[in-house]
């Protein structure tokens, strides 16, 4: 109780070394407070917040990290966007989705956008193929095609889908007029043999 009382103290000095504790003990106690900090103003706090919350690992503890996601902070995002992925937890879809069709809150270098994009393929599974594919692929006259960069990173993720159908959409595109999507559907298609 002791403990806990800590982690509820954000003006505590050395809150991200109690964090610590809480993952080498695995205090699932503690995922609550953890939850709060998730919403700390300082990054290197809910960076550990949400780190040790994925360690944990129950849905409660997934479900409290999935703000993480959002986080203003790209180290935070990334953590949180990869323990999503590993985990597979569907609760983040949405957030990831958003991110995918290009509405998320924040602007997104090409690295991370495709850590997103292939989380998105990991969560969302086959389910999530016709998204991806029409941004690999606009089909219909009037449809805005994507920039070259958004379009690689649907390719990556497309990827990790690994259906006869996510294949045969990289196919179509493996000889795109863009030489990063040509590039990224090889890539993807060779890793798929190896």
């Amino acid at each position: 109780d002791a403990f806990l009382e800590v982690l509820r103290r954000r003006d505590f000095a050395a809150l991200t070394g109690a964090i610590g504790i809480v993952r080498r003990i695995e205090l699932q106690p503690a995922i609550g407070a953890l939850g709060d900090l998730v919403g700390h103003q300082d990054p290197a706090v809910r960076l550990a917040a949400v780190e040790t919350l994925g360690q944990l690992g129950t849905p409660g503890a997934l479900s409290l990290l999935e703000r993480g996601v959002d986080d203003a902070d790209r180290a935070v995002r990334l953590a949180g966007v990869g323990i999503v992925a590993n985990r597979g937890y569907k609760g983040a879809l949405k957030r990831l989705e958003a991110v995918v069709q290009g509405k998320g809150p924040h602007e997104l270098e090409r690295a991370e956008r495709r850590q997103f994009f292939e989380a998105f393929a990991i969560v969302a599974g086959p389910k999530g193929l016709p998204m991806l594919a029409e941004i690999l692929e606009p089909k219909g006259m009037f449809r805005r095609k994507e920039s070259p960069d958004t379009r690689t990173c649907a390719a990556y993720a497309i990827a990790r889908i690994k259906t006869a159908e996510a294949r045969d959409v990289l196919e179509r595109v493996a000889a795109d007029k863009e030489l990063s999507v040509r590039n990224a559907v090889t890539r993807a298609l060779r890793e798929w043999d190896a």
